[in-house]
């Protein structure tokens, strides 16, 4: 696993106690003759989002941000706000 802040690694745990786990493949970009890597999260066999990115740090990053926009996982108290006349939900 990676070293990432305490608020991606709470998230990220929040996501392992749903069952979550994550895969991380290595690639050689053939365009770009580079090493790419690929960050999958899985839950159940199912896969839930990915990253890539040139660090493996930045495609776990990039996978984790997509996970909590696809899973609902609880990120902090909801703090109701008004934009626009409607009412939204703003995690504080």
């Amino acid at each position: 696993m990676v070293e990432v802040s305490g608020q991606a690694w709470d998230v990220w745990l929040r996501l392992e106690r749903q069952g979550c786990v994550v895969e991380t493949e290595k690639h050689l970009h053939p365009k770009w003759d580079r090493v790419v890597f690929v960050v999958t999260v899985c839950r159940r066999g199912v896969v839930v989002a990915t990253g890539s990115g040139p660090t493996e740090r930045q495609a776990f990053l990039a996978a984790l941000i997509e996970a909590v926009q696809v899973e609902a996982v609880p990120c902090g108290p909801v703090v109701p706000a008004v934009v626009g006349g409607d009412r939204v939900a703003v995690l504080g």
